[in-house]
């Protein structure tokens, strides 16, 4: 899956809002690092923060806190939040000016990434979702920024669900998939590809109900 990966690499005001790319295509799902690099193409990216802060290191020069519209020499740390000039929110805790920890971060087309952070990306378990019903949703466990071990994806194009194990934002080990009309097939997935897919146990027994 690839998370917003091949969408345009400048998006406007109005494609953030939409979460749609440059040819108005749903994204299916965003990464906060790609937005942030998108917003910031798009001069998008200075924000207003509120919340914890410690010291920066004098080496460091500029922080994103002082180029974005920080405070002089500070970073965030601690718990805070940011709004961005792109009509992102991130609301959670810092470390040394990068959301790490727990944290909800609020897209400007209204999807949601809620769950764990290092270094500024989804790593641990979360959540991402869309409440609008346009993008798609994944639960479960991450690994800069992609689906990484035990999880479950909706596709919301198709209504198809996959729950299994992931492995660097593809499916990759065993799996079942849910199709839209309530089907399950469960096997095994090398790199995103099937290489053994089966009518689960599940399906056969409702098949053998049916009148």
């Amino acid at each position: 899956v690839a998370a917003a990966g091949n969408a345009a690499r400048v998006l406007s005001a109005k494609n953030m809002r939409t979460g749609t790319d440059e040819h108005g295509r749903r994204i299916r799902m965003f990464t906060a690092t790609l937005s942030c690099d998108r917003a910031e193409n798009a001069g998008l990216s200075k924000f207003r923060y509120k919340g914890e802060t410690c010291a920066a290191p004098p080496s460091d020069g500029d922080t994103e806190m002082m180029t974005h519209g920080g405070l002089h020499g500070r970073m965030r740390h601690g718990y805070g939040e940011s709004l961005y000039d792109s009509g992102n929110t991130y609301r959670g805790n810092w470390v040394h000016d990068k959301r790490s920890g727990e944290g909800r971060f609020e897209f400007a087309c209204g999807d949601v990434y809620e769950g764990e952070w290092a270094a500024g990306r989804y790593q641990g378990c979360g959540k991402y979702w869309s409440p609008s019903g346009a993008g798609d949703e994944y639960e479960g466990e991450w690994r800069a920024d992609r689906p990484h071990g035990q999880g479950r994806y909706l596709w919301r194009s198709s209504g198809e669900v996959y729950e299994g194990e992931w492995h660097d934002g593809m499916r990759d080990g065993k799996g079942k998939v849910i199709l839209a009309d309530g089907t399950v097939l469960e096997g095994h997935f090398e790199c995103g590809e099937i290489t053994n897919l089966a009518l689960s146990n599940a399906s056969r027994f409702e098949a053998t109900r049916q009148p």
